[in-house]
């Protein structure tokens, strides 16, 4: 095989894994969709000043086809049609009669609370797809958010975030992440952290519902000083109304599956309770429970996430007999992050222990923390079916599309 050539070695564009975002595009409120929030991402990881043919001065970011995929999470399929619908003018419209977003007409809600100061704008000005590539230019009010911040982003992860097929999921990870990285700057502890969101704010913040649908609900997501829930109660679009009160679909259709996504995917681990008022309990908001996952628990969750823990634990009482309880099993298995091997190991060492042991679970469990290694090979028992396993599957787009329908 003969050498690369040198221009083909310098050609080749190595794509980051980490970008920083600002803290203020994180909390800004819109409800475009996820490949367009992925797109929007990819951008800032390759925004910078340039000179346009008129000469004037642009803040704007080129991507590659490459560069695209990585972040979209996919390795096929038609790039030029899933751009087409983020810049259709006339798109194929959501069940309700609701358009889908446009990426040009993204608004950003952005904060200065200190100035009390709200300031919403289109953020992307043009954009432009050819031969593949990607050209979006931003609004230069925006400059300060997108280059040259020296504080208030967060460090977000590629190879984290293209995973994510949930718009929830996508925006409550950076959500935690941002606050997370603030608290543990702030008080220099690991967590868990707590995170009270209101449930009208949260679903503005999602994307589920547009902060302008009505001057009352605009007010009451965007002034502190208003308690959102109460606050709603003056509207009298009926259906808007419904929508705002719903609580039991959208804790499962985007809560629920949101934390399926960040624990099984990603680095953060959540929890979440419902925040009840008044009479009957209705729920006004959620309670979030953060924290980073420890190396060692976060290689568990990734294993986990590439079998079916029921059929793991049948196998293991395939061999292991039926004295260890489905409790049992689970905790040894956890041990030994879903290892297989590990657990036939230590499964053969007990037997070969003169006597019996006393608590075959606790020594188990010893056995795979402390790494014992037999003396001599034993011979195999039983046929192992290791990662002959099934995975559980969701349509998030259809999910997502009942969720806005409500």
């Amino acid at each position: 095989m003969g050498r690369k050539k040198k221009s083909e070695t310098l050609n080749t564009k190595v794509i980051p894994v980490y970008f920083s975002k600002d803290n203020n595009l994180i909390q800004s409120k819109s409800q475009m969709t996820l490949n367009g929030r992925k797109i929007f991402d990819a951008a800032i990881m390759n925004v910078r000043e340039q000179k346009d043919k008129d000469g004037d001065t642009v803040i704007c970011a080129e991507l590659s086809g490459q560069e695209l995929r990585e972040f979209l999470g996919t390795s096929s399929g038609s790039l030029y049609e899933r751009v087409k619908e983020l810049l259709d003018t006339n798109p194929v419209r959501r069940p309700g009669g609701k358009p889908a977003p446009n990426l040009l007409d993204w608004k950003i809600v952005m904060y200065d609370d200190e100035k009390k100061k709200i300031d919403a704008s289109n953020i992307i000005t043009d954009a432009k797809f050819e031969n593949g590539q990607m050209r979006i230019v931003f609004n230069k009010r925006f400059k300060k958010n997108l280059i040259g911040y020296q504080n208030n982003y967060t460090m977000l992860d590629r190879t984290i975030v293209s995973k994510f097929t949930s718009n929830y999921s996508y925006q409550l990870y950076q959500i935690f992440k941002k606050t997370i990285d603030r608290e543990v700057a702030i008080t220099h502890e690991k967590g868990p952290f707590e995170l009270n969101m209101d449930l009208i704010d949260l679903k503005v913040q999602l994307g589920v519902i547009a902060a302008n649908a009505d001057a009352i609900l605009y007010e009451a997501v965007t002034d502190d000083s208003v308690t959102t829930y109460d606050a709603i109660g003056a509207i009298k679009d009926e259906k808007l109304l419904k929508s705002l009160r719903e609580y039991g679909n959208f804790r499962r259709y985007a809560i629920e599956l949101a934390k399926k996504e960040i624990n099984e995917l990603s680095d953060i681990y959540m929890d979440y309770d419902g925040i009840l008022k008044g009479k009957g309990g209705r729920g006004v908001g959620f309670k979030f429970i953060i924290q980073y996952k420890d190396k060692k628990e976060q290689q568990v969750e990734e294993k986990k996430a590439d079998i079916d823990v029921f059929d793991f634990i049948d196998e293991m009482r395939d061999f292991m007999g039926g004295d260890f309880s489905s409790k049992d099993l689970k905790s040894i298995a956890e041990t030994a992050g879903f290892d297989m091997s590990k657990i036939k190991q230590a499964f053969e060492i007990m037997t070969c222990v003169r006597g019996g042991v006393d608590n075959p679970t606790g020594f188990m469990i010893k056995a795979i923390k402390d790494d014992y290694k037999q003396s001599k090979p034993q011979k195999p028992r039983g046929k192992s079916t290791f990662n002959n396993f099934t995975q559980n599957s969701y349509n998030f787009i259809e999910l997502e599309e009942q969720l806005l329908d409500n």
